[in-house]
């Protein structure tokens, strides 16, 4: 019962992990396209 809590905790963690991963890719990408606008 303890390790199947202890596994639920580590994929909760991974999946924040991933996500805080995925928000900080798109913010970079976000201030890097604000900075250097598109040539038209």
């Amino acid at each position: 019962m303890k390790e199947n809590r202890l596994a639920q905790n580590k994929e909760i963690l991974h999946k924040t992990w991933k996500f805080q991963r995925i928000s900080h890719y798109n913010f970079e990408k976000l201030s890097y396209t604000k900075i250097q606008p598109p040539p038209i």
